[in-house]
């Protein structure tokens, strides 16, 4: 999809979505201004209320309810969203809904929505959620290298970059060695 109509649709949902979320910001490909746009990338922390209803006997239950799902929902039954018809069972919240906007139109387009629980990840996750996939990847690695919670780090997987490096028999250095080595001129 080209990337001014694909701004066009996320900046309309965004503007729908923000009353039901603490914040929320076009992330992937179209973040990056890229020409062409596969699908949209929207990351939020989704807005939680807890409800002061009490059961049968009085006693009160809290039920947390979350006011983005609850949007999701009307936008689909509204039929400005819908869910994709895969043979698989797609993910659906409270973390991550995977839908079509403007369906069954020219201009349909998948949205994946990721949502931030606990709002205190907001930094790591949004980093994560901005970059390429490559840059994804390095980001989760070293981030697990350097404490962030393994919710948003899944360090497990090496990155490409370092993997590619292992392969070939070169060092890889770390994110402080390029910086050093790009100041000085040379791989130090």
């Amino acid at each position: 999809m080209e990337y001014g109509i694909a701004l066009q649709t996320a900046q309309w949902l965004v503007k729908r979505l923000r009353p039901y979320t603490l914040r929320i910001e076009i992330a992937g490909s179209l973040r990056r201004k890229k020409a062409d746009v596969g699908d949209i990338e929207i990351a939020c922390i989704p807005r939680i209320v807890v409800t002061g209803s009490v059961d049968l006997f009085g006693s009160p239950l809290n039920e947390e309810i979350n006011l983005l799902t609850t949007e999701i929902y009307t936008m689909i039954k509204e039929g400005y969203l819908t869910k994709p018809q895969e043979e698989r069972k797609t993910p659906f919240g409270p973390r991550y809904y995977k839908v079509l906007a403007c369906p069954r139109s020219s201009l349909e387009v998948q949205v994946d929505i990721f949502c931030c629980l606990p709002p205190s990840d907001w930094g790591p996750f949004f980093t994560i959620r901005t970059g390429s996939a490559d840059f994804s990847t390095l980001s989760s690695y070293l981030g697990g290298q350097f404490g962030w919670p393994k919710r948003v780090a899944k360090s497990g997987r090496k990155p490409a970059l370092i993997r590619n490096h292992q392969f070939a028999g070169v060092p890889c250095l770390s994110p402080q060695r390029y910086l050093l080595a790009s100041e000085c001129g040379t791989m130090c």
